[in-house]
């Protein structure tokens, strides 16, 4: 199936979670669940803006250097957090401290970087007009005024728009539970000894730590042998809204996933991406509406469907406004070829180049394959049809390891 197609697919069979409330405190990469308001004018009073004077502007109409305004200063002292019961009188000026409570009478302050103290007396060289140096009630929002909206992905910044608001919980889509499978009779759990023919299981860590990224909470089914009962009995015992599984979904006598979907009453939507790697993935619907993933059982693979399906996926779920793969548009610095009938995703590098985004594709398996990978954070995807991409041509580029957390600093990037 078309990589297009089949992310239109599974998204179609997603619906967003239900909400639940906790504190703001750890809500940090959650997805609100509904739109935050103001309850109340913030600041709810006029207050300073800054360290200074707090005057009466009519009094300083006609102030000039060469004929400077003299207030006669008066003994208090406006501090925040606390009122005073004082007026600025005419001809008067009150010191006021940062957020201190604009007095009555008052309705600027000066900066005291701005005028000359001297015994009691305020020299002022300039005019100045009603509410300069003064946060007015609703100057950060309104009453009644929407400040975050569901699907808003909470960021430090967001979260700190909402304490400002007073808040102390906040309405969250719950985070999708993501089962996870091993598949194979050579696959080792983590510490387990290795050698010979096995292998640890670092795919499917792969993929709990990328459901992580995306606001997902993974759990580990482990590792089963290649049998279909068996296979199907460990699917069977997921209680979550997406179960998947690694390995067993090429053709050949010892791949069972499909198989033991059979035997659960599994709908495949589709058992073939024309994407490469990854092609050998599915995704099914179970009877009580759980969704299943089949991905490849190589970690590389796998975090391309992860990264181009199941990522969108997750962000859905949540009610994530925008769950297609954040892309960039970048130029190859040298040929990339696609033998393929699909999409083949290149590993690579992004740089910036006299203002450009270019894509550096992987130079191959000269030397090791790891220290290679941990240097190639991004993706390029050639598209299906397109046979090869010249050195200076255009080329979509994406992030395996990009976070929903990241999301809303890139929302207007287009």
């Amino acid at each position: 199936m078309h990589l297009d197609d089949a992310r239109q697919l599974a998204l179609g069979h997603c619906r967003t979670l239900e909400s639940e409330r906790i504190l703001l405190d750890i809500a940090m990469g959650r997805v609100l669940a509904a739109g935050v308001q103001a309850e109340r004018d913030v600041p709810a009073v006029p207050r300073s803006r800054f360290d200074g004077y707090a005057v009466r502007s009519g009094d300083l109409v006609g102030a000039s250097p060469g004929s400077p305004v003299i207030l006669s200063v008066r003994r208090s002292l406006m501090v925040a957090g606390h009122a005073v019961d004082v007026e600025v009188r005419r001809g008067e000026c009150v010191r006021i401290m940062t957020g201190g409570l604009l007095p009555g009478g008052g309705d600027a302050v000066l900066a005291q970087e701005s005028v000359k103290l001297g015994s009691e007396r305020l020299e002022v060289s300039e005019p100045c007009s009603a509410g300069d140096g003064v946060f007015l009630p609703g100057t950060d929002a309104r009453q009644g005024e929407k400040v975050l909206d569901a699907g808003d992905v909470l960021t430090p910044t967001l979260m700190a728009l909402a304490a400002g608001l007073g808040l102390r919980t906040v309405s969250v889509v719950r985070r999708p539970k993501v089962a996870i499978l091993s598949t194979g009779d050579e696959v080792q759990e983590l510490g387990e000894p290795l050698g010979g023919m096995l292998m640890p299981s670092n795919t499917r860590y792969l993929l709990a730590w990328s459901v992580c990224q995306q606001g997902g909470q993974p759990f580990h089914l482990g590792t089963v042998r290649d049998e279909p009962a068996v296979i199907a009995a460990k699917l069977a015992e997921a209680d979550a809204d997406l179960v998947i599984s690694t390995g067993g979904m090429g053709q050949g006598d010892r791949d069972f996933i499909l198989k033991a979907w059979e035997m659960l009453g599994i709908r495949p939507l589709f058992s073939e991406l024309r994407l490469s790697p990854g092609r050998r993935s599915a995704m099914g619907v179970g009877k009580n509406r759980a969704l299943f993933c089949g991905l490849p059982g190589s970690p590389w693979g796998a975090q391309v469907v992860c990264s181009e399906i199941v990522s969108p996926m997750l962000r859905s779920m949540q009610g994530v406004r925008g769950v297609e793969p954040f892309s960039v548009k970048a130029r190859l610095t040298c040929l990339a070829k696609n033998r393929t009938d699909g999409f083949k995703a290149i590993r690579g590098t992004l740089e910036l180049t006299e203002g450009e985004v270019r894509f550096r594709p992987s130079a191959g398996q000269k030397g090791s394959r790891f220290s290679g990978l941990k240097t190639e954070p991004a993706y390029a995807l050639i598209e299906a049809g397109r046979t090869e991409a010249k050195a200076g041509e255009w080329v979509l580029a994406r992030f395996h390891d990009f976070p929903l957390l990241a999301s809303p600093l890139f929302s207007v990037v287009k």
